[in-house]
């Protein structure tokens, strides 16, 4: 990716805005397999995963060339913040109203296993090198080994309600 494009994910018109970040103009819109929830994009640039939020949520594999579905699959309830890991062959996706983490295979197009998390997780981040998912959950940030195993809160002292968002450093 060089920065020459930033994609938005429109939820009320079910689309996919194509802008450039440069002049702000929407350069391209494609349109949404269903109200997209989440995006990120592959290492190389060439693919957007969008997912969206329902009770039979899908993950959905675009083109960045023309905005065509390569692959779509279906997952929980309330699929958002999809995170690939560094190597592109595993997708995570919080399912906020399962309580769980999707991990899931989009060569193949299946879910591989889903962890239990506690209540609504919402928003995601995998660490620089690909061993730990992070996500925001009813006011806490816990941690999980992308390998599997229990949820872990992470202390974050007196800071509390740390709802809707965080970021990694890029040292992880």
């Amino acid at each position: 990716p060089d920065g020459t494009r930033l994609y938005v994910a429109c939820e009320t018109g079910a689309r996919i805005a194509v802008v450039d970040p440069a002049t702000g103009a929407v350069s391209d819109s494609w349109a949404a397999p269903e109200q997209p929830s989440g995006l990120t994009l592959n290492a190389g640039g060439a693919q957007l995963v969008v997912t969206s939020s329902s009770q039979q949520s899908k993950v959905t594999v675009l083109s960045t060339a023309n905005g065509q579905a390569i692959s779509t699959m279906t997952t929980g309830y309330g699929a958002m913040a999809p995170v690939l890991s560094p190597d592109g062959r595993t997708l995570y996706v919080c399912l906020r109203f399962n309580n769980a983490v999707a991990f899931l295979d989009p060569a193949a197009g299946k879910e591989l296993r889903r962890v239990a998390v506690p209540r609504e997780p919402v928003a995601m981040s995998g660490t620089p090198d690909g061993k730990f998912l992070v996500y925001n959950s009813n006011g806490l940030i816990f941690r999980i080994a992308a390998a599997g195993g229990e949820p872990q809160a992470i202390d974050t002292g007196s800071v509390k309600s740390c709802n809707n968002d965080h970021v990694l450093s890029a040292d992880g």
